[in-house]
């Protein structure tokens, strides 16, 4: 059997779903959305695909421990969709409209991995047995089986943006959807912009904390106290700078992550180290 399912969406609801979806990503980046947001039904990166839902039935004869039992195996299985679509998934009581033959269909098929021939489905079916039968069966035979292909319409926005390819897909049967975009590039020029601001940050309180060094190196006839007390900032800084050092991506991503943050919260450690090596210097001069 071959059939069609029911929409339980229209287009342009589909489609204007899939718009507010990706609008409401805050870190995309802007000039997808506004791609995505001039999209109509009309557009060449809209289109309605063809997902295929199977329906497979197996009559089953199975030897096990030297008996032969029967056996029914009955289950959907999709092929080529979106995971997220849930295709296997429909929603109210199914409905679909018989088709006679796969011409019939209104839709362009949604890739080319959604149609199986002949030895193909009696194939997979196999796979099928062999996971379902029990442990110890030693042979089986299927004594009917059939497969029934169902079509379900899905909503599809197509775009390539700086090269890649995101793909937005309404599933029109179940409403369910998803959706893909690229980030937003100022957020990651933002965050690699405070990582080398963070480097530097640090580069300036190691020198510092040498220069209180010397300023304590130089109080020493006063005591142990100018030069000791330097000397364990530093040390207490290296280690603190190891513990807190974040790598390139961290940075990249900060803004992603921390959304609405301002710049200095990504290198709040380095602003501490500023702090930790002025107080080593204030301490060296002072003592």
């Amino acid at each position: 059997e071959i059939g069609i399912m029911k929409e339980n969406c229209t287009h342009q609801a589909a489609l204007q779903c899939l718009i507010k979806a990706v609008n409401g990503i805050r870190t995309a980046d802007p000039a997808f959305k506004s791609r995505v947001s001039s999209m109509t039904l009309s557009s060449p990166e809209v289109s309605i695909r063809s997902c295929m839902l199977y329906r497979y039935d197996i009559d089953l004869d199975y030897v096990v421990r030297g008996q032969l039992k029967h056996g029914h195996i009955g289950d959907f299985g999709n092929s080529g969709a979106p995971s997220g679509l849930a295709i296997t998934s429909y929603a109210g009581d199914g409905s679909y409209t018989k088709l006679t033959d796969f011409s019939s269909v209104p839709y362009a098929i949604f890739n080319s991995h959604n149609l199986f021939t002949h030895d193909q489905i009696k194939g997979a079916l196999k796979d099928v047995i062999n996971k379902k039968v029990p442990s110890g069966t030693t042979s089986y035979e299927s004594t009917n089986w059939s497969v029934s292909a169902y079509v379900v319409p899905v909503l599809v926005i197509k775009i390539v943006h700086n090269g890649k390819t995101y793909e937005q897909c309404y599933n029109l049967q179940n409403n369910k959807y998803t959706y893909c975009w690229p980030d937003d590039p100022a957020l990651i020029q933002q965050g690699a912009n405070a990582g080398k601001t963070s480097m530097k940050l640090r580069v300036v309180s190691f020198a510092i904390a040498v220069i209180s060094l010397f300023a304590g190196l130089l109080s020493a006839e006063s005591g142990p106290l100018p030069l000791v007390l330097p000397i364990l900032i530093l040390i207490g800084l290296v280690v603190y700078t190891n513990k807190t050092k974040k790598s390139k991506n961290y940075y990249e991503r900060f803004f992603f992550n921390n959304y609405g943050k301002k710049p200095s919260a990504a290198y709040k450690p380095a602003i501490f180290g500023i702090v930790l090596s002025v107080f080593s210097l204030i301490l060296a001069i002072v003592l």
